[in-house]
């Protein structure tokens, strides 16, 4: 098999594949109020199939407002949305696959207000209660609001019902943040051609 018919199979492959998880993220989403599990799945394995261990993608019919995420296996995703000033800079970058350099860029150029940052420690999406002493997620958002989801909302000084809302909020807002950075490696990146027969 021609290395050209490799490359257009692991593409097919990779839809499909996506498609597929993105459908579980949707069920996931309506039933539960909670998304990001299955869409950082998803978003794992596209990064897999492309061999990156970073993402980064321009919002659509958000001006100027860009994502990116980084993986560090076996620890945590980090990920990051925010609007730029240079835009036709990380547009450039983006282009380029230097999404290492966008995540850099959004994490500390960017424009402050608006930002949302995404600790998702243990890479498995985000957890409203933690068991024992696990690792928790933590949300930032503008560089100066923090959230943490570790059960304890009267530490917060705010209702259980409070603290559940405003975690099905981040929830989404992360799941859509992942969405967008599965379908901008689907349309701008070649995913790894699988092994010959």
């Amino acid at each position: 098999m021609s290395m050209q018919c490799r490359k257009i199979r692991a593409r097919i492959l990779a839809s499909l594949m996506s498609g597929i998880l993105w459908t579980a993220t949707e069920a996931a989403a309506q039933s539960e109020g909670s998304g990001s599990a299955e869409a950082v799945r998803a978003f794992l394995f596209t990064l897999e199939q492309h061999q990156l261990e970073a993402a980064a993608a321009e919002y659509p019919n958000e001006p100027d407002r860009f994502t990116a995420a980084l993986h560090l296996p076996g620890s945590q995703l980090l990920a990051i949305s925010a609007t730029s000033a240079y835009a036709p800079h990380v547009r450039e970058l983006i282009q380029k696959g230097d999404y290492r350099q966008v995540y850099s860029h959004l994490s500390t150029a960017s424009e402050p207000n608006g930002r949302f940052f995404v600790q998702d420690l243990g890479a498995d999406g985000l957890h409203r209660t933690r068991e024992d002493d696990d690792p928790f997620d933590i949300i930032w958002e503008d560089d100066v609001t923090q959230r943490i989801y570790n059960g304890d909302w009267s530490s917060e000084g705010i209702s259980e019902t409070e603290y559940r809302r405003r975690f099905e909020t981040d929830d989404r807002r992360y799941t859509r943040l992942l969405r967008v950075l599965i379908t901008g490696l689907l349309t701008h990146s070649t995913p790894r051609a699988p092994a010959p027969d």
